[in-house]
């Protein structure tokens, strides 16, 4: 039978783990705008796809106006691209010709370099004549391609917030092992940590940045999850009386425990602690029944 007082615990680690993870994807969502990271995948996708006819297109109106001015657009919507490519293209086709797929064909014959022109050919010999399915083709295929791209991107950004969880743990010395004794060994304190972390799985600033959407206010939210770590009072926080430098392999291990729990990531500790916040306001029933 799982009593209160397990739920609880279990509640206040994964309470604990939705805060680090929020902090790490918060100081990730900052560097990654800082170093302008998604701009750079998008355009270095471009120019693996495209080769040194990318540029043109990336300077096309329709690209361009994507994004703010003098920077490279963070997104731009597959058709969008199409479009752009094919403008490029066609740029020298008589406006009532551009439709046309032979004059398309001769077009990137004589204007598109490498590889770029191969695959273009390759679908215009698809398309049978017809103008609406070489977009719809042209749409797919940029899709796909940065499709893998972004699997590319999130690998270094779990990578980034794989260091990121590393360098707030031992920072703030938030132990895996040291808390859970504390809340083990005092019962009345992993009842209020619940409770605690009952009020953050409903606060809808914490389930929009746990869901991915970037903060407001960096600064705001990050003192915001700072001040709930605080409050949950937990032994955080380095302390010389406090036995934190009696048992270094263990104070490691606990260190790393959290800093792993924390790249699981903030959508995934705010489910489950919704879940076992549910499961607490239930109650637990006795075994059998």
């Amino acid at each position: 039978m799982i009593n209160a007082q397990t739920i609880d615990i279990v509640i206040g680690m994964a309470t604990v783990y939705l805060v680090v993870a929020i902090i790490c994807s918060a100081i990730n969502e900052m560097l990654a705008a800082a170093l302008n990271l998604r701009a750079k995948t998008l355009v270095a996708g471009i120019r693996e796809l495209l080769g040194d006819y990318a540029d043109s297109v990336l300077a096309h109106p329709l690209i361009v106006k994507t994004s703010a001015p003098n920077k490279p657009p963070s997104y731009v919507e597959p058709r969008l691209f199409a479009a752009a490519l094919l403008d490029v293209v066609t740029s020298q086709v008589p406006i009532h010709l551009v439709a046309d797929t032979d004059e398309i064909r001769t077009a990137v014959q004589e204007n598109v370099p490498g590889h770029a022109k191969e695959s273009i050919l390759a679908f215009l010999d698809g398309t049978k004549q017809n103008y609406d399915k070489l977009v719809a083709d042209l749409s797919s295929w940029f899709d796909a391609h940065m499709d893998r791209i972004s699997g590319g991107y999130k690998r270094r950004a779990h990578t980034i917030m794989a260091a990121c969880a590393l360098i707030v743990v031992v920072i703030l010395n938030i132990d895996s092992l040291k808390i859970y004794s504390r809340l083990l060994a005092q019962p009345a304190v992993a009842a209020a940590v619940a409770t605690r972390g009952d009020y953050i799985a409903k606060t809808a600033e914490v389930e929009a940045a746990a869901k991915g959407q970037p903060p407001a206010d960096f600064g705001a939210q990050l003192a915001a999850m700072h001040q709930d770590l605080q409050s949950l009072e937990l032994p955080i926080g380095w302390h010389r009386d406090a036995g934190d430098f009696t048992n270094p392999f263990q104070k490691i291990v606990g260190l790393l425990i959290t800093a792993l729990a924390a790249t699981l990531g903030a959508p995934f500790w705010f489910d489950v602690l919704g879940k076992l916040a549910n499961m607490r306001s239930v109650g637990t029933k006795p075994n059998g029944k």
